[in-house]
């Protein structure tokens, strides 16, 4: 995850350097180009990333079924409780990516008078444009099949 990493200390622009391109090519399954822009959708309703399922995943191996805790502080504790196996920490380390660029939020409706009405709220994570960077086009479509089991 050293491109991340790289990514995170620096601005380095929108574009894939060079060395990015060289160390991408140690992913071996790739997710074609037009694949994944089908997975990732144009909007919120046509987004394919199962990160509804793999959110409840990681709540129930925790034991939380009540709280809604970010994605990467959940994999922290598990990871630091050493309760859990190292392929689960190693997808969760990938997912974070996902959890991260769509952020979770709960969905409150815009009339007022039905959040009177509310029995229970709606976890739901935000529509992200991965196509809108070369860099995170790319690092998605190459780390999507490392990140979900059904990909």
């Amino acid at each position: 995850m050293s491109i991340i990493n790289m990514r995170a200390m620096f601005n380095l622009g929108d574009k894939i350097l060079p060395y990015e391109k060289y160390l991408l090519k140690l992913f071996n399954d790739i997710t074609n180009e037009d694949d994944f822009k089908e997975i990732s959708g144009k909007d919120h309703n046509n987004r394919k990333l199962p990160l509804i399922a793999n959110y409840a995943i990681i709540l129930d191996k925790f034991g939380n079924n009540y709280q809604a805790i970010n994605y990467h502080d959940l994999l922290n504790d598990l990871q630091k409780s050493h309760e859990t196996d190292s392929q689960f920490l190693i997808r969760g380390i990938y997912q974070v990516f996902w959890f991260l660029t769509s952020n979770g939020h709960v969905y409150l409706p815009p009339d007022k008078d039905k959040i009177k009405t509310f029995s229970t709220l709606k976890y739901q994570f935000k529509h992200f444009d991965y196509t809108k960077s070369e860099y995170i086009f790319e690092i998605g479509r190459h780390i999507y099949k490392y990140s979900f089991l059904e990909a």
